[in-house]
């Protein structure tokens, strides 16, 4: 049986998924990330943050913007396992 090798730019597409920047999203945070979010984002602390699930629900632009900074390689995960949900 041949064997197809389709080209890396075509894959890309076929399994490409848009989102918006106004999507909702979720993240668990990590201990890090709570006092991050704390020092940084009070609103977010406020009214997005579930205490009991240590989660966070709010827009991608809006954690972009708490988070963005501390998204680096090698940085200190601010989510368990560095997953960010959408919520669809």
């Amino acid at each position: 049986m041949p064997v197809i090798c389709w080209p890396l730019f075509l894959l890309e597409r076929i399994n490409m998924k848009k989102i918006n920047i106004n999507d909702m999203v979720q993240v668990k945070l990590t201990e890090r990330g709570i006092r991050h979010m704390k020092e940084n984002d009070s609103v977010m602390a406020e009214f997005h943050f579930d205490k009991n699930t240590k989660t966070v629900r709010t827009e991608l632009w809006q954690l972009m913007n708490t988070f963005g900074d501390t998204m680096y390689m090698g940085a200190e995960q601010m989510f368990e396992n560095n997953v960010v949900e959408i919520i669809e």
